[in-house]
């Protein structure tokens, strides 16, 4: 057989005019396609992906120095093109070291002064120039194969019909690697956090590297365990859910986390710049009125809107708590109510994307009640539905990149076990529940990457707190301590105590008594073990039961009665003990006796 390459060339001269002379893709640049990517390479909004800068520099770089030289203006943008992403991609800056470079290597200041090219770009902008870059590069790509392709062709018609499947062979390897450089092109379009390649790895790890850390890449709140136990904040593309019991503190969870939120990431530095950070709460239960009323009682830590007399009055007291919306370093707060079941999940988008049409980029999503809205796919069967709704939270989240809140019931043995614990006096009730309590709602923990038991407990009247415990984590958590009580200012019945920023935090762990709490009540402490022997721990007790029984009621030595393995006598000669104490004494000596009496009597009847 003649060779393929030969015979292509004796009858690509019956086509004429098959590649033009200039290429395709210096024909397609413009002066507003050129001012378009110089915006590009200066944006800083963080949509921008490492794959599509690259692959402009390639595109650059794959354009003739000189192609440009009959057109000034072009041929200036062009080589700043060159420099700018030389900087970025080779010596990775950024900012003003950027400009700085580009600046030693040509004079850019009628550039650099070009509102044209120094507008901040949208993240449509942004989607628009990606797509161009590949259309570009896919173009670029079938440039270099047409000639190849259109030997084969030719060569496929001319060949015999013993030839034809090698030609055919070799047309099928072309177009395959034609068609891998397409994909190449289209993965320029996707994000390190949703695809990796090994063989893109620097761009990778780079864009990672960025996203971790992004001082906006998590959103703290107030409280300092409860920041530890998310692993340092409100996570993006993280799915988080309060459970319950009704009526038992997620709401007011949810209100004082938003206002937590809101209060304490002000600076906060969108994805898109053009836009002003918001946090929405998407209500389906209370009614915007409780909500703004629960709000004003967490901001002003224990007051109703109902006790002003008028509406400039509680005004002032949201301004005078520096609780309003000033310019666009503060983040905007949208409190939106629909009816139960009137929406399903799609309406989330609905409402993150006319929020953006107003200029506004969502960072942190609440939906109080997860049980209130319809999934997308809805059967009508609860369980599958449960499960249907936290898998769109869970997209949801993941396509939008922010953390989304919401919250569920605990099951009917949840409540049994914590009206018992409350009808026998006991505390840290929250710590009696684990995964098992979700019930019917297990389905959403298949979904979640972090759950989060409530529930509220005090040790007086005046000292309240909500009780958190982790139930799972699919992220790495920053303490030891799995649960913990946030203190309720005490004149509030709503707003959790606020410790960011105190050395110590102010959470327990346990709601008991602690060594040091025992101490500072009742002196020093030694433990006694009753178990090695009772007759000398006897003995010790009618010594010194004897003088806490005494007016006036004042002694040196007293034996407290806690659990049966376990006594504490304390020395303190100004300490009065307490009338249920001396008695629990007693009667455990007592006991004591009356064992001791008869282990004697069948020791001597053996």
């Amino acid at each position: 057989m003649d060779n393929l390459k030969t015979r292509g060339e004796k009858y690509k001269a019956q086509v004429p005019n098959l590649v033009s002379q200039t290429p395709m893709i210096i024909l397609g640049m413009n002066d507003q396609l050129m001012n378009i990517f110089c915006s590009y390479v200066l944006s800083n909004n963080k949509n921008i992906h490492r794959y599509s800068v690259n692959n402009l520099h390639k595109l650059m770089n794959s354009i003739g120095r000189n192609s440009f030289a009959k057109n000034p203006i072009l041929d200036q943008k062009y080589k700043f093109l060159l420099i700018a992403l030389e900087a970025k991609v080779i010596k990775g800056l950024s900012g003003d070291l950027l400009l700085y470079d580009i600046n030693t290597q040509m004079d850019a200041s009628s550039l650099l002064n070009d509102p044209d090219i120094r507008k901040e770009l949208t993240n449509d902008d942004i989607t628009y120039i990606e797509g161009a870059i590949a259309n570009f590069l896919d173009n670029m790509s079938f440039d270099s194969h047409i000639e190849a392709i259109k030997d084969l062709c030719i060569g496929y018609g001319n060949a015999d019909f013993r030839h034809r499947n090698i030609v055919l062979g070799d047309l099928k390897i072309e177009v395959a690697g034609l068609m891998t450089e397409f994909r190449r092109n289209e993965a320029a379009t996707s994000s390190s956090t949703t695809r990796f390649r090994l063989s893109k790895m620097n761009d990778s790890i780079g864009e990672i590297h960025d996203y971790l850390r992004h001082p906006s890449n998590m959103l703290i709140t107030g409280m300092k365990t409860f920041n530890d136990i998310l692993g340092g904040g409100l996570q993006k593309t993280r799915l988080y859910c309060f459970f319950g019991l009704a009526g038992e503190g997620k709401t007011i969870t949810m209100v004082n986390i938003l206002y937590q939120t809101w209060k304490y990431n002000k600076g906060f530095k969108t994805k898109d710049p053009t836009k002003k950070p918001c946090i929405v709460l998407l209500t389906m239960e209370n009614l915007v009125v409780e909500y703004v009323n629960s709000l004003f009682h967490v901001v002003t830590r224990g007051k109703s809107i109902k006790e002003y007399e008028s509406a400039e009055a509680v005004l002032k007291e949201f301004h005078d708590r520096k609780f309003e919306y000033l310019d666009e370093s503060d983040i905007e707060i949208v409190i939106d109510y629909k009816p139960v079941h009137t929406k399903d999940t799609r309406y989330l988008y609905e409402l993150t994307e006319e929020l953006e049409e107003e200029g506004f980029e969502v960072i942190a999503f609440f939906m109080d009640y997860l049980m209130r809205i319809r999934p997308a796919e809805y059967t009508k069967d609860n369980y599958t539905d449960l499960g249907n709704v936290s898998n769109d939270f869970k997209t949801f989240a993941i396509l939008k990149d922010i953390p989304f809140i919401t919250a569920s019931q605990l099951n009917r043995e949840a409540a049994k076990v914590i009206e018992e614990g409350r009808g026998t006096n006991q505390l840290d009730l929250v710590k009696k529940l684990n995964r098992a309590n979700i019930g019917d709602s297990i389905n959403i923990d298949r979904n979640i990457d972090g759950s989060i038991f409530l529930i509220p407990e005090r040790k007086s009247e005046e000292e309240r707190y909500m009780g958190f415990k982790l139930g799972k984590a699919r992220y790495e958590v920053t303490t030891h301590i799995r649960s913990f009580y946030q203190p309720i200012y005490p004149e509030s019945k709503i707003a959790f105590v606020e410790d960011l920023y105190d050395l110590v935090p102010a959470s327990r762990e346990t709601l008991n008594l602690t060594e040091e709490e025992i101490k500072s009540k009742m002196g020093e402490t030694i433990q006694v073990s009753t178990k090695p022997n009772v007759k000398s721990l006897r003995d010790l007790a009618k010594t010194t039961t004897k003088q806490a029984l005494t007016p006036p009621k004042k002694f040196l030595k007293t034996v407290i009665f806690e659990i049966p393995d376990k006594i504490r006598k304390t020395r303190d000669s100004n300490m009065e003990i307490p009338e249920k104490e001396r008695q629990a004494v007693e009667r455990y000596v007592l006991k004591q006796d009356l064992i001791e009496r008869d282990k004697e009597k069948s020791h001597r009847s053996e």
